[in-house]
């Protein structure tokens, strides 16, 4: 929470990406990443966080992996949590320990 950052991380490659960073005023027409940082906003503002307005305003970006998959569809909830124990919260590239898919 020192610097916010939203970084929405998916282990399909970034032209299969299915993932929509799409923000809209209307609830249902944004995409999941919005969606969850709006319901975290509105619990820091309902908690009076002194932090909730800079989250707020911070849009989520699509953070590049080189392990990227195309056409692995089933395998989500293997890489999401590989995904949460290798990350730091650092803009340095991380290692999940994936191969690289050949173009």
């Amino acid at each position: 929470m020192n610097c916010p950052a939203i970084e929405v991380t998916d282990n399909m490659h970034k032209e299969n990406c299915w993932v929509s960073l799409k923000d809209n005023p209307i609830f249902l027409l944004k995409g999941t990443p919005c969606k969850v940082k709006h319901i975290f906003c509105t619990y820091l503002k309902e908690v009076k966080h002194p932090k909730a307005l800079s989250i707020l305003h911070v849009a989520p970006k699509r953070r590049v992996i080189d392990w990227g998959t195309r056409e692995n569809f089933t395998d989500c909830k293997f890489f999401a949590m590989r995904h949460m124990e290798a990350y730091v919260g650092s803009n340095k590239p991380f290692n999940c320990g994936f191969n690289k898919q050949e173009s």
